[in-house]
């Protein structure tokens, strides 16, 4: 089960996204909450859109299968621990 809460344009949380092992991010999301794919040990490789312009602390952290990410031009901030316990 996937459970993704965006509010305007900041992904909350995405729970359980990326069972297929792959999620790609909305291409209306600004903002990658706090802990927003914390634990999520399925997701392999993610998808950011251009217009991204933030990822919170620890957004992918413990993510422990995670191997790809593409970050676009358009992040300006990057959080604290944002990529602890990924591979």
């Amino acid at each position: 089960m996937e459970l993704v809460k965006i509010k305007k344009d900041k992904l909350v949380y995405a729970i359980g996204a990326g069972t297929g092992d792959s999620f790609s991010v909305p291409e209306n999301v600004r903002v990658i909450g706090k802990k927003a794919f914390s634990g999520n040990h399925a997701l392999r490789s993610i998808s950011l859109p251009e217009g991204l312009e933030e990822i919170g602390d620890e957004a992918f952290v413990d993510c422990a299968s995670l191997k790809e990410i593409y970050l676009p031009d358009s992040v300006k901030k990057i959080g604290d621990r944002v990529f602890r316990g990924c591979s």
